[in-house]
């Protein structure tokens, strides 16, 4: 909708801004609405509700995408979720694991990516990319980590020399059409080359500053 979504774990509410200012709109969610305690993960569902990540009250919680107002808790009982990302896929903090629940009814459906594997330690944000693999801000192991949602097979992405919060991909991508397909960069057909120059500058990751490109290794000191 244009809108930025900005989850604040401290005052246990989100905010939304004008994507292009940055101006603020408006607290969507109000402080400690559902019993909101530790904003940290959200994501918006198919159902167009937005999704919540409560940290210290160990939830996921529900509320009306054109609102903001409470719906339900959609997953209780899950310790310290921190990312959320749909299916839904939520990572958990303390366990460094990865569940996996029904997007629908909110039930567990298995143990995506099992306690400490590859290494990974205090799992936080998480995104699809465009290759439609999960890739995951190894936080504690400073490290971004990449999944197939098929398969669960892991591939190692790159290694960070500081701790990044924040995991997202930077441009708009599809492979789309059928029998040879197309490639699309912003709706835009490219060649096969062309995707492959601009792939690495599809992900990325950064730490407190914006400016530094921490996949990148000029950046990594900076």
């Amino acid at each position: 909708d244009g809108r930025l979504y900005v989850s604040e774990e401290g005052s246990d509410t989100v905010r939304r801004y004008n994507a292009t200012t940055g101006a603020l709109i408006d607290t969507f969610v109000a402080a400690g609405s559902g019993g909101l305690d530790g904003a940290t993960g959200l994501a918006f569902g198919p159902d167009g509700h937005l999704y919540v990540a409560s940290v210290h009250s160990n939830q996921v919680l529900r509320y009306d995408g054109a609102t903001g107002s409470f719906i339900d808790t959609f997953i209780s009982s899950v310790s310290q979720p921190y990312g959320l990302s749909f299916a839904p896929y939520v990572s958990l903090y303390q366990t460094a694991s990865v569940q996996r629940y029904d997007a629908s009814t909110g039930a567990w459906v298995d143990t995506f990516i099992s306690a400490g594997s590859n290494g990974l330690i205090n799992p936080g944000s998480m995104v699809f990319g465009p290759d439609g693999h999960l890739y995951i801000n190894s936080y504690g192991g400073h490290e971004v980590q990449r999944y197939n949602t098929s398969t669960g097979a892991y591939t190692y992405v790159s290694a960070l020399s500081v701790q990044g919060n924040a995991l997202y991909f930077g441009g708009k991508f599809n492979r789309v059409g059928a029998g040879g397909g197309q490639n699309l960069i912003n709706d835009s057909p490219v060649t096969l080359q062309a995707l492959k120059q601009v792939g690495e500058l599809l992900v990325d990751m950064h730490g407190p500053y914006d400016h530094q490109s921490l996949l990148s290794p000029a950046f990594q000191l900076d």
